[in-house]
């Protein structure tokens, strides 16, 4: 089958480029894989920060809407104690 020498060292190698090149194959898949789960990572990432600041600005509405009823409120009820302190101080004077 082989007559000589050269044959078997020309056999060798081919044998090593062929695992060489299985080898490689392998590693390109693996690299690929984890590439793709990468990206398939940081577009779960950038999903979830948009709905973390689709939630912030939620929650900065609704506390500032809050806060604006509550001024309102609160100036409501100075104009009401206003209107008893002025009529406590009418009673007052009417009763000495």
């Amino acid at each position: 089958m082989f007559t000589t020498s050269q044959d078997v060292l020309y056999l060798t190698v081919s044998a090593c480029i062929a695992f060489f090149t299985v080898f490689l194959v392998w590693i390109m898949y693996y690299v690929g894989q984890i590439s793709r789960q990468s990206n398939e990572m940081i577009t779960d990432f950038r999903q979830k920060m948009e709905e973390l600041d689709d939630t912030m600005d939620e929650i900065k509405g609704k506390v500032t809407a809050s806060v604006d009823t509550l001024a309102s409120v609160s100036t409501q009820i100075g104009t009401v104690l206003e209107l008893i302190k002025s009529f406590a101080g009418k009673s007052r004077k009417g009763k000495s």
